[in-house]
């Protein structure tokens, strides 16, 4: 064999040898991502069977909770089983995972938008007038609640400054409104003037707009908002912030409002301060203030729907979950109507 068949042999050999080691590196790191990702997943739905055991506990505790007579059975206030502020210190373990900082909300101590509609057709006008005020008390535009309502009502006729389904479809990327009752409250970020489409987005109008509306769903000192069935009345006993009192009753200043938040907040031994409608509106924050027939809200003093907030947590994987259940009383039952995940999630 000449030197010129050795040299070809050899660079033979190599170029094998080179392309073998190409494909051990390729399947080595195929092999590894598949193992990743199959780690990934299992630690996902292990995440998943923890918050469901979360969602089980939440179940048994809202039952639990109506057997007892902390409070009148057919009352809910914040001294109620449900709101232990020892439920975000416990830490319990599922698998691998560890569940922290459970906490349930009682829904009904915001305000329904669904309740700007009687019905798919006919505006609640107290609830309508309420609704502007709140959105002025943050700095959007009260137009907004006409926007609101043309979202949701099933008639074609266009409200003062409202938008149909004309507006949506000139967008870039267009849609039409679901003429239905809002599913979650995270919609109003689809309504026009809050949503992406327009040069508002790129100078930050719109970007400001929307970050009212998520401190309106999720801010611990703001939050007011809520998409739950028409009718559904807010509960006296249990407002998520001062916000609601302040939409509730006109020209209360901020003083009185946060004084009256704070005449809610009872500790788990005592009953709510509230026992009925008349005993709220003739409070004396309240009754000085003449709230007209006309702008009182539909309130109570008992809850349906409730909020669990929790997160799953193992090594560096964190997964958070927020679930909202819908409670009945005789029969006593408790069932999920919603479930999201991320930090905030949609509600």
């Amino acid at each position: 064999m000449n030197s010129r068949q050795t040299g070809v042999a050899l660079i033979t050999v190599l170029l094998v040898l080179s392309l073998a080691t190409v494909a051990a590196v390729s399947m080595t790191t195929r092999q590894q991502m598949d193992i990743r990702r199959t780690t990934n997943i299992l630690r996902i739905e292990e995440a998943y069977m923890a918050l469901l055991a979360a969602e089980e506990f939440t179940k048994a505790l809202l039952l639990f909770d109506l057997t007892q007579t902390i409070t009148p059975k057919d009352q809910d206030g914040r001294g109620d089983y449900w709101n232990d502020p020892r439920l975000e210190q416990a830490v319990q373990t599922v698998g691998n995972f560890k569940l922290i900082n459970l906490k349930i909300e009682d829904l009904q101590g915001r305000f329904n938008i669904n309740n700007l509609l009687t019905d798919p057709t006919t505006v609640s006008q107290n609830n309508y007038e309420n609704f502007r005020d709140l959105l002025g008390e943050y700095t959007l535009p009260e137009e907004l609640a006409n926007v609101a309502i043309d979202w949701m009502d099933n008639d074609p006729d266009l409200r003062p400054d409202g938008a149909e389904d004309t507006a949506y479809q000139s967008l870039t990327r267009p849609y039409i409104p679901p003429n239905r009752e809002m599913v979650s409250a995270s919609e109003m970020n689809r309504l026009m003037g809050v949503n992406f489409a327009g040069k508002d987005d790129y100078d930050g109008g719109n970007r400001k707009m929307r970050k009212v509306i998520y401190n309106l769903l999720h801010n611990i000192d703001h939050k007011a908002l809520i998409a739950l069935p028409r009718g559904t009345a807010i509960n006296i006993n249990t407002p998520s912030s001062k916000a609601v009192f302040q939409m509730m009753v006109p020209r209360m200043t901020d003083d009185d409002a946060q004084a009256l938040f704070k005449y809610t907040l009872v500790a788990p031994e005592q009953a709510p301060y509230f026992k009925d409608a008349n005993a709220f509106w003739n409070h004396d924050l309240v009754k000085k203030q003449k709230v007209a027939q006309s702008r009182q809200v539909q309130i109570s003093v008992d809850s349906n729907y409730f909020l669990l907030h929790a997160e799953a947590i193992h090594e560096d994987l964190v997964v958070y979950s927020n679930t909202i259940f819908h409670r009945t009383r005789n029969p006593n039952s408790v069932s999920v109507v919603h479930r999201s995940y991320g930090r905030a999630g949609e509600i």
